[in-house]
């Protein structure tokens, strides 16, 4: 049925038409709404995905900068280790020095020892 109003058009044919004219604007009306609340949904949607992403940047720049620190913290400890190897070295060496040390004053007194005996014997013996 054609949309176009003529004079020649009876009230019921008419009334036909409104009636269609009605039912395609109640279809226009109820898409036109579906649409909006579509656009709506798919702006929630992208405000989400936006929250996400400003959600995963925040917590991808908290990881690295604790990358950051944890590097720092490892440099830091190898630091402590190469320092602790040479206080380990410095000491070893100076417990070893100590050690000779003491081991050469050891035999200094028994051979300082042994000498005054053995002058203590010539002297008896001379003695005699």
């Amino acid at each position: 049925m054609e949309l176009i109003i003529v004079e020649e058009n009876t009230k019921e044919e008419l009334k036909e038409k409104f009636i269609l004219l009605r039912e395609a604007y109640d279809d226009l009306k109820d898409e036109m709404i579906r649409l909006e609340f579509e656009v709506d949904c798919l702006k929630d949607d992208q405000d989400e995905r936006e929250e996400e992403m400003r959600l995963q940047r925040s917590e991808l720049m908290h990881l690295l900068e604790l990358v950051k620190v944890m590097q720092e913290e490892k440099e830091g400890t190898r630091t402590s280790l190469r320092d602790s190897r040479r206080l380990l070295t410095i000491l070893q060496e100076t417990v070893i020095e100590v050690v000779a040390r003491k081991s050469e004053s050891q035999n200094n007194a028994v051979c300082c020892s042994q000498n005054i005996s053995l002058y203590f014997l010539k002297k008896k013996k001379k003695k005699k």
